[in-house]
């Protein structure tokens, strides 16, 4: 980024010059890695947004200053940067900062440099060097994975504690060790990293009250992800503790027309535990020994090799598993109003509603804008889900509608939104704020589809999941005459 002195700018210290990012988007915002701290930077301390300070002082870290002059790069000063470090016209300068990736302590070389920066001006150039040979040349081996815990605790987080054991290591090697009580804090998100070799792991989630983490107190759940791709498994019920197996170790030879190298590892026999959830036609035993390296298929916790033949195609949708599904046409299925001054019942509008517009069928979920009758701001009219979802076996939601908004001449200012609450309607966030796209009430009613998507990572899936349509007005007044009107029909809630 070329930061000078100009604008918003204009009192930036030094000449300017061009700043250097490393962005980890799994690190936390505020915990901050420097030289000298112990172990680092291996003990994956590190901001997820960090200016890499040209002079090496790490200055914003150490909490010594808000910024200086020497944390740009120029040709005047530092000049370049890479695996190794930096540099300038005179040679190197210092090991740290430098390009090596550093997500969850584990330090590789990424091959990225920036060399021949310009001087510092309002269009400055550089040269950027990715890897030092080609991609065919590039090793594809795979020795290490990287480990995610997304961790959501119970009203009791103290009582939650996990480890991370290598079972095929002498004695069993505790690689993590949380099960001390009093690790976690009561309904609180955390990710926990950790990087494992070539292996089989066992994961051992506790619970001291012996009731697991959802849903008698609380709606806590868990997630193992392994290279932020692969789900191994997710839950939050059960009792005492849980238990999954996984490995590690697919493994390719660096010369990628040779697949001949091909890594399996059969798990203990220990058949009274609990097992990530597998397909039915899950294989009985470990395939024989093959010559060359098949496409490998995640079956579970265990990867096995597969033939291409049965290789079968799945459409997206068959994915979803429909939660809830109303199309209004006998009453308001799912929902309920959840203001008594709404279109539906209020004898002041009753004549204003000639006729209820729906996408299918005759009959749609009708809201209007918030206006009371003596033309203040009243209350919201909105439709909340009367019952709670558990939703804790999803990975991700979407809801699916069809929706028309009615507007009189003069009204104005509204807002649609779509909110998403996971502890049964106590606290709600906005999930959706839809564009509100306006029919005369003279004109053929035109829906509009929309699709949400809601993901674990970014809220909470509990047991007790509700979905609400709010519309209301920004306005502090509204002619009473002109009230705007919003139909919304076909609205499916699904899990995958």
């Amino acid at each position: 980024e070329n930061r000078q002195k100009c604008r918003f700018d204009a009192d930036l210290a030094g000449v300017g010059g061009l700043a250097v990012y490393h962005i980890d988007e799994i690190a936390s915002y505020n915990t901050e890695g420097f030289t000298g701290q112990n172990n680092w930077p291996s003990n994956g301390n590190h901001y997820r947004v960090a200016l890499l300070q040209a002079d090496g002082a790490y200055d914003l870290e150490r909490g010594n200053n808000r910024g200086d002059g020497n944390d740009f790069f120029h040709s005047s000063g530092v000049s370049g940067i890479g695996p190794f470090g930096t540099s300038s016209a005179k040679g190197s300068v210092n090991a740290f900062p430098n390009t090596k990736a550093y997500q969850g302590g584990r330090i590789r070389n990424t091959d990225v440099s920036i060399k021949q920066i310009s001087s510092s001006g309002y269009v400055m150039t550089f040269t950027a060097i990715l890897g030092s040979s080609s991609s065919s040349q590039i090793s594809s081996t795979l020795q290490e994975s990287q480990f995610e815990l997304i961790l959501q605790t119970d009203n009791r987080g103290y009582e939650t504690g996990w480890e991370l054991i290598r079972l095929d290591a002498p004695n069993g090697t505790v690689v993590v060790d949380h099960r001390s009580s009093h690790t976690y804090a009561s309904n609180e998100h955390y990710m926990e990293t950790a990087v494992l070799e070539v292996g089989v792991y066992e994961f051992v989630i506790t619970d001291l009250s012996g009731n697991g983490i959802c849903c008698n107190d609380g709606a806590g759940s868990y997630t193992i992800v392994l290279d932020n791709t692969t789900i191994v498994a997710s839950g939050g019920s059960f009792t005492a503790k849980e238990v999954i197996y996984f490995s590690v170790g697919i493994s390719k030879s660096s010369n990628k027309d040779d697949d001949s190298q091909w890594l399996t590892t059969e798990l203990p026999d220990q058949p009274n535990l609990s097992i990530a959830p597998t397909p039915s036609n899950f294989p009985p035993s470990p395939p024989p020994a093959v010559t060359s390296m098949p496409p490998a298929t995640y079956y579970g916790d265990v990867v096995i090799p597969v033939e291409e033949p049965q290789k079968q195609e799945v459409k997206e949708e068959e994915w979803w598993e429909i939660i809830t599904y109303d199309d209004f046409e006998n009453g308001l299925g799912s929902f309920v109003y959840e203001s008594s001054d709404n279109i539906i019942g209020a004898s002041n509008y009753d004549m204003i509603v000639l006729e209820v517009y729906a996408h299918q069928g005759t009959s749609s979920l009708v809201l209007r804008d918030n206006i009371q009758s003596d033309g203040k701001l009243g209350k919201l009219s909105s439709a909340v889900q009367k019952y709670n979802s558990n939703v804790t076996k999803y990975n991700q939601l979407r809801v699916k509608l069809w929706y028309f908004v009615l507007k009189s001449p003069s009204a104005d200012h509204n807002l649609l939104l779509l909110e998403y609450s996971s502890d049964g309607g106590s606290q709600w966030s906005v999930a959706q704020v839809f564009p509100l796209s306006y029919n005369s009430n003279d004109g053929a009613p035109q829906f509009v589809e929309a699709t949400i998507f809601l993901d674990r990572h970014l809220i909470v899936f509990s047991s007790q999941a509700r979905l609400r349509f709010r519309f209301e007005t920004t306005a502090g007044k509204d002619n009473v005459d002109d009230v705007d009107l919003v139909f919304i029909d076909e609205i499916e809630f699904s899990g995958k």
